[in-house]
């Protein structure tokens, strides 16, 4: 289909809902602990809506990806026994809900709308062809290689918030020499980071606090998608079907080092459309972008 060109997603994705339907949010790899991402949106779009957070205790439910899926897919039902579903995972959560949105249709329900937040479905991002060919591209998550929770966890507070603050700009180089270079441990990378990278209405306590819980969450999300022993154990994850009902991929039109995920989703939804927005990977889902 021919792109729709928008200036913010609010263009895009109002449509009316029968009584009882929700859209389901889905969180991106650092589990949105604080329940803060679809925040904006969520209100911007004035539907019933709920966000599916990283659980607690994730290990004691879901040892795969397709586990956590199932889970998701679950407590979905808990709110809406019956579709049409419309859900919407952002960043690496439009791997999740793609996987979920699999799940729903391969049990006979229908998903009315899938909406993939600027993520492609497939991981990781490295083994994509295009990684190799785009070194731009190393400032996003993914592409490099994986490096374990606490270091991808102030990898991605870094791009986020030195993203917003340089109008989308961030070096990958520049960090790793301002943080990750001659650090001596843990601590003194976590310090490096908030010196350089922490927002100014940020605290300390604030700023540990959520790289605690961004750490657990990332480390488990990569492992649960990429397992690395048992029977389970695999180096890349891809979807075992297309996904029937409309999709909706959201390309944010300043973090271009994304922009390989339109065409990999493209493979694996059959009722393709994507939408160009104003703003970054990393705030499109706030205002005004969202408006």
């Amino acid at each position: 289909r021919d792109q729709p060109r928008s200036r913010g997603l609010g263009d895009v994705y109002k449509r009316q809902l029968r009584e009882g339907e929700q859209i389901f949010f889905v969180h991106g790899v650092d589990g949105d602990p604080l329940g803060m991402l679809f925040h904006s949106v969520a209100a911007s779009l004035r539907f019933p809506s709920s966000t599916v957070r990283c659980i607690e205790k994730p290990k004691v439910v879901a040892a795969t990806l397709e586990d956590l899926a199932q889970y998701y897919v679950d407590r979905i039902r808990e709110r809406q026994p019956e579709g049409p579903y419309r859900i919407f995972g952002h960043s690496f959560g439009a791997l999740i809900a793609h996987q979920v949105a699999l799940m729903f249709e391969a049990n006979g329900q229908t998903v009315a709308a899938l909406v993939l937040g600027d993520f492609e479905v497939t991981y990781p991002p490295s083994r994509s062809k295009r990684a190799a060919k785009n070194p731009g591209d190393a400032g996003r998550f993914g592409v490099e290689e994986w490096e374990g929770g606490e270091i991808e966890s102030i990898k991605l507070a870094c791009r986020r918030f030195g993203s917003l603050a340089d109008g989308g700009a961030f070096d990958p180089d520049e960090f790793r020499n301002k943080v990750l270079t001659n650090a001596s441990g843990p601590k003194d990378r976590r310090m490096r980071a908030m010196y350089h990278y922490m927002p100014g209405y940020m605290q300390r306590k604030e700023w540990d606090r959520l790289l605690d819980l961004w750490e657990r969450n990332m480390e488990y999300l990569h492992t649960v998608t990429v397992p690395k022993f048992g029977p389970k154990k695999r180096e890349t994850f891809e979807p075992q079907g297309m996904v029937q009902g409309p999709t909706l991929h959201l390309r944010a039109l300043g973090s271009k080092e994304f922009a390989v995920a339109e065409e990999i989703n493209r493979t694996y939804c059959a009722d393709y459309t994507v939408a160009e927005l104003d703003g970054l990977h990393y705030n499109f889902l706030q205002a005004p972008y969202c408006d």
